[in-house]
């Protein structure tokens, strides 16, 4: 068994890929057609190890013939297996009778999801790339091998660009689902069982070319299954839609086939919609006709075809016996979610969605959307291009610098006696303003102390004194309970705290306590400004 695994995916033919922390790419089992990437065509149950700084990796989901791929922690995309329908994205088409190992197809990608017989890459831009079989435009675009007369032979071998803004993607079987910066959803693809959640059946499978095409918005990640969807929304909630074979969209029913397509058992439908099943999920995952989803108290819930008992539980709310030459077998399925019964460790909700593609603020931190108004509207842009520092402290020059972009950035005529302020020090106009609306005098009658620590006393006077400037604020606070052993009323600060939590802007750090002479950070800063301006959604959390 191998230990110190960070992440796992496994393929719709039982070919598994694991990382490990050392970065060391571990794969095993279905290797019919050299997707294990070791050069061989061997079925294996024991690891072997195909490539060393491994960040990501994706194996297809097709039963049989799968192929695989992995981003190195370079950005650098590769690819191993069949490429009978252009699959491994080189750029043509071959039948590789001979295993083929890890081929470099692209550069600066970020993340990588395989269908059945094709593939999506997102780079570090935000655009998406896809290729490999089209038959049904799961690819989301018309190339020119689209065209064929036989739907078998359309395929597109090369990356192609197809959209930009993509946060995430998930291939399915042929489909596609795609979740842009801004939440939006777009599916494409087939969409025999209603999969692409559009409220539609095809009937002509093969000719429909669905393009892509705007499901719903507040999405936070999708996950595509054989032939179902499960959405993850912003609010925790969690949507499923297309077939319900197996119980796989778990909402307590279920239905089997026969091998003309016909419904034999179970009283399920396919849901062409998206319907809602859960509430308080963090993440999500689909593999053939089962799912898994993470709620925010750490706990695994599953849900699908139960027939080895991967969903961690040896039987599920219905079953069938499948029977071959010889052999029946007691097949299980879970048409609901329910909670693995084999020992598993509770998992802290994965920080994985990133907010203005800043790597060190996530949609679960109580400043996200304080960060994202703060980018949208030009107050800050960041320390760098990936980072927002949140716990990082605030200066007095940064703070009124925030203060005065919130505001527009006006430009005024005063004059300041600070010799502390350079003309052309980015913070100059911006003090400058705050000093003629008297939202500061400085630390004395020549000096700003740009570079001092801005503590949470100063930022919220900051604000008060603003409101005041535009017409608001609030008076003797002495008449208003002030609820902080912490703050005197009469101070500088007393009015400008009473206010604060007045108005929501901040209840403290305790219930009694305001600690005003703490740095403040970063995030408290965008956080307090996001309140006072009263964004709509205002978080419920208060720093």
């Amino acid at each position: 068994m191998l230990t110190d695994v960070v992440s796992y995916s496994r393929g719709g033919g039982g070919t598994c890929g694991a990382i490990k922390s050392d970065g060391s790419l571990w794969m095993w089992g279905n290797n019919r057609s050299g997707q294990l990437g070791n050069g061989t065509k061997t079925n294996t149950r024991v690891p072997v190890k195909v490539m060393d700084h491994v960040a990501a990796v994706s194996c297809s989901i097709d039963p049989s013939y799968g192929f695989t791929a992995a981003i190195t922690k370079d950005g650098s995309l590769w690819t191993w297996g069949p490429d009978y329908k252009g699959q491994l994205g080189t750029g043509s088409r071959n039948y590789n009778t001979e295993p083929v190992r890890p081929q470099k197809i692209m550069t600066n990608v970020c993340a990588v999801s395989c269908g059945q017989n094709h593939a999506a890459a997102i780079k570090n831009d935000g655009s998406l790339w896809m290729w490999g079989d089209n038959q049904d435009g799961e690819v989301g675009y018309i190339g020119p091998n689209t065209n064929s007369e036989y739907p078998s032979s359309q395929f597109e071998a090369q990356p192609h660009k197809v959209m930009d803004n993509v946060a995430c993607v998930s291939c399915g079987f042929n489909f596609t689902a795609v979740v842009k910066k801004d939440g939006s959803l777009w599916t494409f693809g087939r969409n025999n069982h209603g999969q692409l959640g559009n409220g539609k059946k095809d009937v002509n499978v093969y000719f429909q070319k669905n393009m892509p095409t705007k499901i719903m918005d507040g999405v936070r990640t999708a996950s595509c299954g054989d032939s179902h969807m499960a959405i993850l929304k912003n609010d925790g909630s969690l949507w499923t839609c297309g077939e319900n074979r197996f119980g796989a969209l778990g909402n307590g029913k279920w239905y089997l086939i026969n091998m003309a397509g016909e419904i034999t058992y179970g009283e399920g439908t396919d849901v062409l919609t998206p319907a809602k099943i859960m509430e308080d999920v963090v993440d999500v995952g689909c593999e053939y006709h089962a799912s898994i989803a993470l709620k925010k108290d750490g706990s695994y819930w599953t849900w699908g075809w139960n027939i080895r008992g991967e969903l961690g539980y040896p039987d599920g709310d219905a079953s069938y016996t499948a029977s071959a030459p010889g052999v029946d077998r007691d097949c299980y399925i879970q048409s609901f979610p329910r909670q693995p019964e084999y020992p598993f460790t509770p998992k802290k909700p994965p920080k994985t969605f990133t907010v203005a593609d800043f790597s060190d603020v996530f949609l679960e931190d109580y400043y996200a959307k304080p960060v994202q108004w703060a980018v949208d509207n030009a107050i800050t842009g960041g320390t760098s291009a990936t980072a927002f520092s949140p716990n990082t402290a605030c200066t007095r020059a940064q703070a009124v610098t925030f203060l005065w972009r919130a505001a527009g950035s006006p430009a005024v005529n005063y004059a300041m006696n600070f010799t502390d302020v350079p003309a052309d020090a980015y913070y100059a106009e911006a003090v400058r303003w705050a000093v003629s609306q008297g939202i500061t005098s400085g630390t004395s009658a020549t000096t700003f102390t740009p570079g001092a620590v801005c503590t949470r006393a100063q930022i919220v006077t900051f604000l008060y004194r603003r409101e005041q400037a535009q017409g608001g604020g609030m008076q003797d606070a002495w008449m208003f309970r002030n609820p902080f052993s912490d703050v005197d009323l009469e101070t500088y600060y007393g009015d400008a705290v009473m206010w604060a939590v007045a108005n929501g802007v901040t209840s403290g750090t305790t219930a009694t306590t305001f600690s005003p002479d703490t740095t403040c950070t970063r995030t408290q800063i965008v956080t307090f400004l996001w309140r006072a301006a009263n964004v709509p959604e205002s978080s419920s959390a208060r720093q």
